[in-house]
């Protein structure tokens, strides 16, 4: 076929209805996918919509936990603080209980020495007592013994020869 049928044939009222049906066709196929577009921009668009409030959401969300994990931080803080004051108190506490654990323990052996020692000045009065009166037992027999020698001078010789009965 030459250029000139071609054109002729192309020109025809059958091709042109053929290439008005193929317009009118592309037109609906462009339509049918320009709606199909159109919803799933509008799809795409509420999706969007729905994620952009989730991320502000989200980010309110996370505001919120920072500020919680800071005022955390702070409390853990305090109470750390607090806890080394605690321990601390409790290292002067210990150091205190053993401080008076051991005066205590020296008022006790004092007591126990005090004791002792008044056990042993009790003791050394009941000897000075018994001495005393060992020294006035003593004293009294010697006194009879001085007075029986006394006596025994008075003795005249002829008395001494005589049987004692007493």
């Amino acid at each position: 076929m030459d250029s000139q049928e071609l054109l002729t044939f192309l020109q025809s009222p059958q091709v042109m209805e053929q290439i008005a049906k193929l317009e009118v066709a592309r037109d609906n196929a462009i339509r049918a996918q320009l709606s199909g577009d159109q919803t799933k921009m509008q799809e795409f668009e509420s999706q969007y919509v729905a994620f952009m409030e989730h991320y502000k959401s989200m980010c309110m969300t996370m505001g919120a936990l920072v500020e919680e994990r800071d005022f955390l931080k702070k409390q853990h803080a305090a109470i750390q603080s607090t806890r080394q004051e605690f321990e601390s108190r409790e290292a002067e506490l210990v150091r205190k209980l053993d401080e008076n654990t051991a005066k205590r323990d020296l008022i006790m052996e004092k007591d126990v020495l005090k004791r002792s020692d008044e056990v042993q000045i009790q003791t050394t009065k009941e000897d000075a007592e018994r001495i005393r009166e060992l020294q006035e037992y003593a004293k009294a027999i010697n006194d009879k013994y001085l007075e029986f020698q006394t006596l025994g001078s008075k003795v005249t010789p002829y008395q001494k020869r005589l049987p004692c009965r007493i």
